[in-house]
């Protein structure tokens, strides 16, 4: 009897020895599969992530572009009822405008700029105030990537309008 006993305790070792290395660990394959699985699932959303944030910098950058844009026409617009209510002619002070020249607007200083070369110099932009300028004086104005141009041009059929 103690023979017996004996033979079933090595088969049984033997058993568990098998099952053991059966299930001992991840084999390589299955490793690159969860890797891979992962590595898809975390790399959508940070695609998404980073589209949306592209889109969202260029939608910001075309909304201060349209309105750097109409504070020029507001002020060539404001300009012209000035000249019109002092009696002056409508198109006074946009001398460097006029017949295909370039010029820009400085509102803050209230002046209008004739731009050289037909390109003009980029709008600095002011930190402390939240403002869009020419002004160079300041340490806090650092150039922003928006330039503008304005040009008025005199229809040759009614020189009442431009």
């Amino acid at each position: 009897m103690h023979e017996k006993i004996k033979k079933t305790n090595i088969d049984s070792n033997k058993l568990m020895s098998y099952k053991l290395k059966a299930n001992k660990g991840f084999t390589l394959i299955e490793t690159f599969v969860a890797v891979f699985i992962l590595a898809v699932s975390v790399g959508g959303p940070l695609s998404i992530i980073t589209k949306s944030l592209t889109a969202s910098y260029f939608a910001r950058d075309q909304i201060t572009a349209f309105f750097v844009a109409q504070e020029a026409v507001e002020y060539i617009h404001n300009k012209r009822d000035e000249n019109t209510l002092k009696g002056n002619g409508w198109l006074d002070g946009f001398t460097s405008c006029l017949g295909g020249s370039v010029c820009d607007v400085d509102i803050k200083n209230d002046t209008i700029i004739s731009c050289s070369g037909g390109t003009c110099p980029p709008l600095r932009y002011s930190k402390d105030n939240v403002f869009f300028n020419h002004d160079g004086g300041s340490s806090d104005n650092v150039n922003s990537p928006f330039t503008r141009e304005v040009r008025i041009t005199q229809l040759i059929s009614n020189s009442n309008e431009a």
